[in-house]
């Protein structure tokens, strides 16, 4: 395996969303359309509770991911905040 670090200050935020956040070894993008089948997702095992079906998630940037009762509250608490982090106001630079 290769280990290649990459300036993230480069790229663009597409780029970022695609490389997205490592979770239990998987590196899960954090896309419009990743956010959109995650939340049907979650909106599932939120209505199923114990009834939740493992469910195999292919994110935008290729890799699967297997979402399970056990594990989607720790996966949740990981993602969101990876992608709400495009939405944050930007900081004005300050002037003196």
């Amino acid at each position: 395996m290769v280990n290649i670090k990459i300036n993230k200050d480069l790229l663009s935020d597409h780029e970022k969303k695609l490389i997205g956040i490592e979770f239990d070894g998987v590196m899960c993008s954090t896309t419009k359309e990743d956010q959109d089948a995650l939340l049907a997702i979650y909106f599932a095992y939120q209505m199923q509770g114990d009834d939740f079906q493992p469910t195999v998630y292919k994110f935008q940037n290729g890799n699967e991911l297997l979402i399970t009762k056990d594990n989607i509250e720790r996966f949740s608490l990981s993602w969101i905040p990876a992608r709400q982090k495009f939405f944050a106001p930007k900081k004005k630079a300050s002037s003196k």
